[in-house]
């Protein structure tokens, strides 16, 4: 097969997946909110966020994994890659340990961390913390299995077990909450779907690679210390992207509540989803740009970089233009009234987030020329001037959530800028390629934005049917503009090519 059609493949698999999990999401947040409550719905978004950190104490493993999975099988070193797989395992099998007795610590103080969690509310509290820390020490598993796939291209089958993962889950959740269960309920759910994710990956991998091992003499201390010493910068860079993507929501927690978490939360959630199914995109020249780098095959990342940074960028403006212009309505239709103040939240982070879409692609060059130290440095002084700031303005000029969003929204632009321009010193791009892509980003999200003004001025009366015919609408006439300013000759050729072949 050849390689575009392997990307087509795997792109196709990542975004059908990810809208399915997409649609769900949407369909189930007003009806989780509404069952539990503002205060309820903060307190597990709160719960869910402070696991993230108990996630930390892999300390960098799983992204070690990632790179030497992907860099021994590029070299065919087959011996070397199932050393790291089983070295893995057993770092993940002693962590489990530290991870249990971290979560232990945090459920006894967790009253003084979070003194506005109702009091009522905290016994169940405690007991879901401790049932996610267990959903992710399962994740810890989980990624080994999943970077073996994804080594061998084989996207769809990780959005397969996704999609599965997904059905259980909300089934499960929607049946609890019709029969009066809630928080308690939607941990055990949670954790349980967790485990059925790790053992569908695991057949799918003894599957797709034969020559897997799974015996843990097969460990080593070479192996170990090889990905130790990649990992602790791995570990940093975790560390750091926590204090960029999710210390906002510890911040509101407690200094403003979970009431108010679950206002930003909404907000935040609508870009998040949206940049995971940038993420989609991105991560299908992951795997190859690794390998690329272990052959140093500058050539090959450059082109890479530049078809994958168009590919993501027209995905990015589509629904990143699209979020600020219908945002708004449809925040009220989905949430309510109640929850416009969410839309603000939207709106400052979507702006901040054009540039970081920009050079998501390349961020795979810095495990595979194995400079995660740079990467981890760069994103811990982005996450440390991150929560500066929004510390300021919340504590000092009393700006609220809105000040939260500000927090991440200067150094998001400022940092972007930087990694973009180290990704292509250490490829060797020419800043004139890249330029031009650049030019061609700002016509094609100018006349997409004038355009979605337009069309949403011809229908003003709030409703789904109103919304969906303005969507449908811009989103038809979007890939027009994307043919006449992002498309090159030899991609359109490539295009009229596959259609002719397709609908001969």
């Amino acid at each position: 097969m050849s390689r575009a059609k392997i990307y087509l493949r795997n792109l196709t698999a990542n975004w059908v997946g990810y809208g399915l999990n997409l649609v769900i999401m949407f369909a189930m947040s007003p009806f989780v909110v509404h069952q539990l409550g503002d205060e309820k719905y903060g307190v597990w978004s709160l719960m869910v966020t402070m696991t993230g950190y108990l996630g930390l104490v892999e300390i960098g493993t799983r992204g070690g994994l990632g790179r030497f999975i992907n860099y021994y099988l590029g070299r065919d070193e087959f011996d070397n890659l199932n050393g790291t797989i089983n070295t893995g395992l057993v770092i993940f099998l002693v962590i489990g340990v530290i991870l249990l007795v971290a979560s232990a610590v945090l459920i006894f103080v967790l009253g003084n961390l979070f003194p506005k969690i109702p009091p009522e509310i905290l016994p169940d509290a405690r007991i879901i913390l401790g049932l996610i820390a267990l959903n992710v020490w399962f994740s810890f598993f989980n990624a080994v299995f999943r970077q073996i796939i994804t080594a061998f291209e084989r996207f769809e089958l990780v959005n397969l077990a996704d999609l599965l993962v997904l059905v259980v889950r909300s089934g499960s959740t929607v049946v609890a909450l019709l029969y009066g269960y809630d928080l308690l309920a939607l941990g055990i759910i949670h954790t349980s779907a967790g485990l059925l994710g790790l053992l569908t990956v695991y057949v799918m991998a003894m599957k797709i690679y034969p020559r897997l091992t799974l015996d843990l003499s097969l460990a080593s201390r070479a192996h170990f210390k090889e990905l130790f010493g990649f990992s602790a910068w791995a570990f940093v860079g975790n560390l750091s992207y926590r204090l960029l993507y999710s210390a906002d929501n510890i911040v509101i927690g407690i200094l403003l509540g979970p009431k108010w978490l679950t206002y930003y939360s909404i907000g935040g959630m609508l870009l998040y989803r949206s940049r995971e199914f940038i993420s989609q995109a991105a991560n299908i020249f992951a795997p190859k740009m690794i390998q690329d780098c272990a052959t140093d095959n500058l050539q090959s990342l450059q082109s890479k970089f530049l078809r994958g940074s168009n590919l993501t960028m027209g995905v990015s403006i589509l629904l990143y233009v699209g979020m600020l212009v219908f945002g708004r309505e449809f925040i009220i239709l989905w949430m309510g009234e109640t929850f416009e103040i969410s839309y603000t939240i939207l709106a400052i982070l979507t702006a901040s987030s054009f540039l970081p879409a920009a050079f998501q692609v390349g961020v795979p060059v810095y495990a595979g020329m194995n400079r995660v130290k740079l990467s981890a440095m760069l994103v811990l002084s982005q996450g440390l001037a991150n929560l500066g700031l929004t510390l300021f303005l919340v504590m000092t000029l009393n700006m609220g959530i809105e000040g939260v969003a500000w927090g991440s929204f200067y150094p998001r632009i400022i940092w972007s800028i930087a990694s973009g321009l180290i990704i292509m010193r250490m490829i060797e791009l020419e800043k004139i390629s890249f330029l031009k892509n650049l030019m061609s980003w700002i016509l094609l999200a100018s006349s997409f934005f004038l355009m979605c003004v337009s069309v949403n001025g011809l229908f003003v009366e709030p409703s789904w049917l109103n919304f969906a015919v303005k969507i449908a609408i811009v989103t038809a006439l979007y890939f027009p503009l994307c043919w006449l300013f992002l498309l090159r000759g030899t991609e359109k050729q490539y295009v009229f090519v596959f259609c002719k072949k397709k609908f001969s």
